[in-house]
């Protein structure tokens, strides 16, 4: 089951990649467009994973661990959801999606608040409670999804998105 989930991540994030590049690319009168299509697909696509991570979690629990070690797996989640929670009050879904990838609108970079300390806190949020769901839940496919989350997310995304954006801009 964790082998697809993973090929499954895998294109989500090739997919949001692909059009973050194409939004790169392509003329200013095109991009409105691209931006809707995007924000369908992608919103799709990461609604069934997240759904799909949900449902992994009912599975029965692979590794044992002490309580001790589950404390930590329950206190990474609470630190993960933080992270994510928080810069997503900081910008909203849209802005989350790729949003300044697609519009002429100039943004400043977010210096405040958990941009302060994390480059990418959503994409470490997601790694945090993965892997603290590995500890708390006992299920390895957890180990397993954090890693794949940490290369595909903070790795491969982040620097999908510092190409695009050439780093001269960033939400508010």
């Amino acid at each position: 089951m964790i082998i697809p989930l993973l090929l499954f991540f895998l294109l989500v994030t090739l997919i949001h990649a692909l059009f973050l590049s194409l939004a790169k690319l392509s003329k200013t009168e095109d991009k409105s467009k691209l931006w809707k299509i995007h924000y369908f697909i992608n919103g799709i696509l990461w609604l069934i994973l997240l759904s799909w991570i949900i449902v992994i979690q009912f599975s029965p629990p692979t590794l044992n661990f002490p309580l001790g070690i589950k404390l930590l797996g329950f206190i990474l989640c609470l630190a993960g959801s933080y992270l994510t929670f928080s810069s997503f009050r900081k910008i909203n879904l849209k802005e989350a999606m790729g949003h300044r990838f697609f519009s002429r609108s100039q943004t400043k970079w977010v210096s405040s608040g958990v941009y302060t300390y994390f480059h990418n806190p959503m994409y470490d949020g997601f790694f945090l409670v993965f892997l603290g769901l590995g500890f708390l839940a006992g299920i390895g496919a957890d180990f397993i999804l954090a890693g794949a989350s940490f290369l595909l997310l903070n790795v491969f995304l982040a620097s999908i998105e510092s190409l695009s954006s050439q780093l001269t801009w960033r939400i508010i």
